[in-house]
């Protein structure tokens, strides 16, 4: 099993795409600074709606690379972001390096959350939690898989930044997990994932914030991001509202332990 970490932060998006692949590829850093494709322009690939846990209706993208796929993976977006808003580090790793992607809106997130007109009607901004969370991404990862028949036999990795690093971590770090779990995963790639806040609030707070979160479970909470650098263009999309639910919050400070 290969986990690896890296750092994002303070960086303009096209370094965040050029790091990502440095990261994967490292041996290739040469070629990729000389390849005249390099940055490349993106190509279109439609979104597609899935039916996922709980038959809710995820909004996916799918990226098939030009030549036999690799390795496969499986992408997991932050919180108060989208999976569209990757696409360029996506089509990068799909055209340039032959690997076969899966991203979605996650669970209270994105399109998956907001698009009223193709949202599951339980659905919306916030409503998420830890363990549907892992659930979910157990269902992106088989889904994933299942997409690419052909190369059964390429590994298969997870990737996700900040919140979604905390989730790809935490779906193989946890007790309870599908038997086939570290069969299935050839790695892990977290990004700067959230695995512990620099300041946690007084567990007193954190306790009152739990009774609240009992009678309203979804209740939205600011998220307080960074206006500069990666996240600022957040302000400006639709799909990355910076909120979410005191529920999810309060599981992601201190994840329940019965996942």
């Amino acid at each position: 099993m290969i986990v690896a970490f890296f750092w994002l932060t303070e960086i303009t998006s096209e370094d965040e795409d050029y790091y990502c692949i440095l990261i994967l590829y490292g041996t290739h850093y040469p070629a990729a600074c000389s390849d005249p494709r390099w940055p490349p322009v993106p190509t279109p690939t439609p979104g597609s709606r899935v039916a996922g846990h709980r038959n809710t209706n995820f909004y996916t993208r799918t990226y098939t690379p030009p030549g036999t796929p690799v390795a496969i993976l499986v992408f997991c977006h932050g919180a108060a972001e989208h999976c569209e808003r990757y696409t360029s580090m996506h089509d990068s790793l799909s055209s340039l390096y032959d690997i076969a992607l899966f991203s979605y809106d996650q669970r209270g997130f994105g399109r998956t959350a907001l698009d009223a007109a193709n949202r599951t009607s339980d659905s919306a901004y916030g409503r998420t939690t830890w363990a549907d969370q892992l659930d979910d991404l157990d269902w992106a990862l088989r889904t994933a898989r299942n997409a690419f028949p052909s190369v059964p036999s390429v590994p298969i990795f997870l990737m996700g930044t900040s919140m979604g690093g905390g989730i790809v971590l935490g779906y193989l770090a946890r007790a309870i997990r599908p038997p086939d779990a570290t069969t299935l995963v050839s790695g892990v790639i977290a990004g700067i994932p959230c695995l512990k806040l620099t300041n946690e609030p007084p567990k007193a707070i954190i306790w009152l914030a739990r009774q609240i979160a009992r009678l309203s479970p979804y209740l939205l909470y600011p998220i307080r991001n960074k206006t500069e650098g990666p996240r600022r263009e957040l302000h400006n999309e639709p799909e990355g509202v910076r909120e979410k639910s005191l529920q999810a919050i309060t599981d992601f400070v201190r994840p329940p332990n019965t996942t």
